[in-house]
């Protein structure tokens, strides 16, 4: 009784292990192809941030800009028909 045990412990146990080594296989494989995405991810930022530059402003325009857009909107009073 033990031996026929011992053969169907064998027989689930090689295709168990074989298929948990696919799996690591695939694992990496997956981790491969996600780190090389985020290499081209990177890269394709920079050319991005190169083809299209985006201009800082310093603290005190972006003040007066927003001082100067609140002065210039026009409520109902405003309009005249």
């Amino acid at each position: 009784m033990a031996s026929k045990k011992k053969r169907l412990r064998k027989l689930i146990q090689r295709p168990l292990r074989f298929h948990h080594q696919d799996i690591h296989e695939e694992l990496e494989t997956i981790k491969q192809q996600l780190a090389l995405q985020n290499e081209l991810m990177v890269c394709f930022g920079l050319l991005l941030s190169q083809a299209f530059p985006v201009e800082s402003e310093s603290s005190e325009d972006s003040e007066a800009q927003s001082e100067n857009a609140g002065s210039e909107r026009r409520d109902s009073t405003d309009i005249q028909s």
